[in-house]
């Protein structure tokens, strides 16, 4: 069997170093920090829409946002896992279905780079055959053509 995971909210919880990178952005903007819970609210479609989301939220001029996008994703490279957390079980779980001879994919919008490295430092990259990032392809979640893309390469 053939099996895809999602890599942040499923496997890790990486809210706090998106925070922390987000947070790194605004202060260079003047900014004043954002609580945890208000970030997570924003997250999820990729980092491109958690910096247009913030920026909504604090009253950035939205034509800052390719710069404030480049400013948080290196913030968030420098420091991918500082923060970050295993969800209980991950290790565990995948471990078994490994075992068990099923084939596991990584299909996240999250950049492959750090996306491996947040697979290597929680020791998961063992388990998986193909590792699809959000640079990946021409077109990021919830586009379709990533997950098929991960599919079919497994």
């Amino acid at each position: 069997m053939r099996i895809v995971f999602d890599l942040d909210g499923t496997l890790v919880d990486s809210v706090p170093d998106l925070t922390a990178a987000v947070n790194t952005m605004l202060a260079g903007e003047g900014v004043a920090p954002l609580e945890r819970a208000t970030v997570t609210g924003f997250v999820g479609d990729g980092l491109p829409r958690l910096v247009e989301r913030t920026m909504r939220h604090v009253g950035l001029d939205p034509a800052d946002h390719d710069r404030l996008t480049r400013v948080t994703l290196a913030a968030y490279q420098a420091h991918p896992i500082m923060h970050s957390q295993l969800y209980p079980g991950v290790v565990e779980s995948l471990a078994r279905l490994h075992a068990a001879g099923h084939r596991l994919g990584l299909c996240s919008n999250k950049p492959q780079a750090p996306a491996r490295v947040v697979l290597a430092h929680f020791g998961l990259a063992r388990f998986f055959d193909v590792v699809i990032g959000g640079d990946s392809l021409a077109v990021r979640k919830p586009d379709p053509a990533p997950l098929l893309h991960t599919l079919a390469a497994l």
